[in-house]
């Protein structure tokens, strides 16, 4: 590490060639970029950067549903990070062919609102999933009627999500999800959770099950 005297750079701060250049303590000082290491990673390390890999990939086939079904940043972990948090501690299995996502241990929200209940989910011909539901009568801030319904379906095989955030009204107790051509004779997994008027709030996500699309 070496000092470099004011006007030799000017304010410059970064990398030129092999050299890092950064402010410490009202100096600047250059450094050597540090050289690869010849070390191996060791088993846990790989275990490590293959969960993170996997779970990372996975919450993002579900971004704009994790921006609302988790708070926008708790401490200095923002929403996205939360999820990946919580699916690499909760939802992979190590199976013989390697490290899964445990589909139905995957939660896309961790809001307060109530939720629905006697929720059922039918394959319908044309690509079509329908879902019908029960609410409780007792309307309150936790339980309004005009409570949307967030509704995702992912394929594994397709390695994609398609889904609505607005589906239906709470109220509305039935709703549906037409899916693209690729999804025909796929099967996909369904969560499904509810989301305040504002946006600001929602219910648990409920994992639905597996479903081969028509």
């Amino acid at each position: 590490m070496s000092k470099i005297k004011p006007g030799q750079i000017g304010r410059f701060r970064g990398k030129i060639g092999e050299v890092v250049v950064s402010k410490f303590r009202e100096m600047t000082i250059g450094r050597s970029t540090p050289s690869p290491s010849s070390k191996l990673p060791t088993a846990k390390q790989v275990k490590i950067r293959t969960v993170f890999g996997l779970i990372a990939s996975f919450i993002s086939k579900f971004r704009d549903f994790i921006a609302i079904g988790y708070p926008s940043t708790v401490g200095n972990l923002s929403g996205r990070n939360i999820a990946i948090k919580y699916h690499i501690a909760n939802a992979v299995v190590n199976t013989p062919g390697g490290y899964e996502v445990d589909y139905e241990k995957v939660v896309l929200s961790k809001g307060t609102l109530t939720g629905i209940y006697d929720v059922v989910v039918t394959s319908l011909p044309d690509r079509e999933l329908s879902v019908v539901w029960k609410m409780d009568t007792l309307i309150n801030a936790s339980n309004s009627a005009d409570d949307t319904v967030a509704f995702a379906a992912y394929s594994p095989e397709l390695g994609s999500t398609i889904g609505s955030a607005n589906l239906a009204k709470r109220s509305d107790l039935k709703g549906s999800l037409n899916l693209m051509r690729a999804f025909a004779g796929k099967k996909v997994h369904v969560y499904l959770f509810l989301v305040d008027v504002d946006g600001k709030n929602a219910s648990a996500s409920e994992y639905l099950g597996e479903y081969t699309i028509s």
